[in-house]
């Protein structure tokens, strides 16, 4: 009677150790051939965006550049985050350029444009260099471009050099 359950009790150790193995044999299949459904669409946009517009030489150094067949056109194009927030027909926006209140932009839906005149004098109060810029900021659904534009290599370097010394810093803000 003895070697009956001896036997008895080897058998079923035995068909434990083997439910006990197959069981972890397909929980371990199952987690080795997992895979991953989506339902539906996952859309990351990992893209920065501003509340209202910024901009500054001293995190995006300027430094204008012409087309190869103009000599006389230089212009300074750069891509910023973009300003959802923006609409031109709707809300009402100041702009300060180097502290400087601009007062004939042109602000449109999406675009705001201006031109600022410059005259750069010697010693004597005569003038040394005179022209003018032109700024566009276009605001797009995934980003904002700024474009700086100026006629004139003479002009280009007193503008380079007005830059380098004051600083170029342009906001943009909403009037509430």
């Amino acid at each position: 009677m003895k070697k009956f359950w001896a036997y008895t009790a080897v058998i079923a150790i035995s068909i434990v150790l083997a439910c006990s193995g197959v069981f972890c044999g397909i929980s371990w299949f199952k987690k080795a051939h997992a895979k991953s459904h989506i339902i539906g669409t996952l859309d990351f946009d990992n893209r920065y965006t501003m509340e209202s517009f910024s901009f500054s030489n001293a995190k995006h150094p300027i430094t204008f550049d012409h087309d190869e067949g103009n000599l006389t056109d230089w212009y300074f194009e750069d891509e910023l985050e973009k300003v959802p927030t923006f609409d031109g027909d709707k809300k009402q926006y100041e702009i300060e350029l180097n502290n400087y209140l601009i007062l004939d932009a042109k602000i449109m839906f999406r675009r705001v444009s201006f031109d600022v005149s410059m005259n750069y004098r010697d010693l004597d109060a005569s003038i040394k260099c005179e022209g003018s810029f032109n700024i566009m900021i276009s605001f797009f659904n995934d980003k904002t471009m700024i474009r700086i534009e100026t006629r004139g290599d003479k002009f280009r370097q007193f503008l380079e050099q007005y830059i380098l010394e004051n600083g170029f810093e342009l906001f943009i803000k909403e009037v509430k």
